[in-house]
């Protein structure tokens, strides 16, 4: 009976995944996402086992199964607040099929195969179509989004919540309140069993739309940009002060000169203070710098943070660049700075804030990809010039 409750969760994940993506004609990047995402995590598994986090969530989905099992219903087991969402999908899991590590897999394989289909739709609801295609290719091959939401962590999960936030802004700018609002309101419940902080990633980007659909010009939005960065920062600020004990724990913990990857010069005092803050953004956008590549581990999450660097800049010229799209642009920037602003004060350890960094990535995915599409018409442009040129 559990082997058959697999087949047919397999095969209705599948036949949902590829009506979605021929709907919205990207069946080629979803494949992809599953081959890579299925290659990495059986990989990590045959080598490694479940490993950090993995062994938490399977332990505690199989404890929820039970419980389930004897009639005792959903409990938390002493999961942290902001974290339990995954623990529930996993203990349901393997209520229906059995405690199979494999199945969680599957379901996160899943979540990241929408997100192709829910950025392209999002790309045309913002008026950026010629850049949906795009978009999803970037998205399906980026190796550190790829690697991070791969296994039985919820990463997958926290990203599909994040492109399901862009479509709600997307939604909203296309004034399809409605529907908008139905997405808004659900991912919002999620996020507060999955990670809290995305939240911070959806509120003012979402006040910034609903300002633009009352007819703010640009100027206009420039000062209400900076106010809605400055106030957040504020609010940011303050809020994680009022936790000061907890987070110089915390941030004492993880920068641990035991791990490889830990930050150097780190605590709540120096992360919480002005110039230590300024340094961490960017520290955090573009670390480890190059005299902290001590190790491998350190080297990649440096090369990262290059290619992080090349984001930035290549954003900042298209903003400068394309005045017709600013508005989308400067929603899409807003979703993601928020995320930046927050987890500077936190900063600890590279590794943990490489893997934060893929989430504050994907809505920069569409402006990135806008540059490729100016660089490819350039090439093409040049191609023909010479061409020209040569028949004459």
């Amino acid at each position: 009976m559990k082997t058959l409750a697999l087949i047919v969760l397999i095969s209705s994940l599948i036949i949902t995944l590829f009506i979605v993506a021929k709907k919205y004609k990207t069946t080629p990047q979803t494949l992809l996402v599953i081959f890579s995402q299925v290659i990495i995590s059986q990989v990590s598994y045959g080598l490694f086992g479940l490993v950090e986090d993995e062994k938490t969530y399977h332990k505690t989905g199989i404890l929820l199964m039970d419980s389930l099992n004897s009639g005792l219903g959903f409990q938390n087991f002493g999961v942290f607040p902001g974290k339990e969402s995954f623990t529930y999908i996993l203990g349901t899991l393997y209520y229906l099929v059995g405690p199979l590590p494999i199945a969680g897999m599957i379901l996160n394989v899943f979540f990241m195969s929408l997100i192709p289909s829910i950025l392209v739709a999002s790309c045309n609801n913002f008026g950026l179509s010629h850049a949906a295609k795009t978009t999803a290719w970037v998205f399906s091959l980026t190796p550190s989004i790829l690697f991070w939401a791969a296994g039985l962590r919820r990463e997958s999960l926290a990203f599909l919540l994040i492109a399901l936030i862009i479509l709600s802004l997307s939604l909203f700018y296309r004034s399809r309140l409605i529907l908008g609002t139905i997405v808004v309101l659900l991912t919002y419940l999620i996020i507060q069993t999955t990670r809290t902080q995305l939240v911070f990633m959806l509120i003012p980007s979402l006040f910034l739309v609903l300002l633009l659909k009352f007819g703010i010009n640009f100027k206009q939005n420039m000062k209400i940009i900076f106010l809605l960065i400055f106030t957040h920062v504020i609010f940011v600020w303050k809020s994680l002060n009022s936790l000061a004990p907890k987070y110089a724990g915390y941030i004492q913990e993880i920068s641990n000169s035991e791990y490889s990857t830990s930050v150097p010069n780190v605590s709540w005092d120096f992360n919480s203070s002005i110039i230590g803050y300024v340094y961490n953004i960017y520290r955090a956008l573009t670390g480890p710098l190059i005299w902290e590549w001590n190790s491998i581990s350190m080297l990649i999450f440096g090369v990262e943070g290059i290619y992080y660097l090349l984001v930035t800049i290549i954003t900042i010229t298209i903003f400068i660049n394309k005045k017709t799209q600013r508005n989308q642009i400067l929603i899409l920037v807003l979703c993601s700075l928020p995320l930046l602003v927050t987890t500077s004060f936190i900063l600890g350890n590279y590794g943990i804030n490489s893997r934060v960094r893929a989430h504050y990535l994907i809505p920069l995915l569409p402006i990135l990809s806008l540059f490729l599409i100016d660089i490819k018409n350039k090439v093409i442009g040049l191609k023909q010039n010479r061409k020209g040129v040569d028949a004459t």
